[in-house]
């Protein structure tokens, strides 16, 4: 098993610094389009 693919850990990099800062500032748009709030 492969781990840190540079690649996977870009984008789930990018996702979570994405959401990080939608936490932080309150911004329901982005917040609503995570598929993990969405469910």
């Amino acid at each position: 098993m492969e781990i840190n693919i540079p690649d996977v850990v870009a984008e789930v990099t990018g996702g979570f610094e994405q959401y990080e800062v939608a936490l932080i500032s309150n911004n329901v748009n982005v917040l609503a389009h995570i598929p993990y709030f969405n469910m």
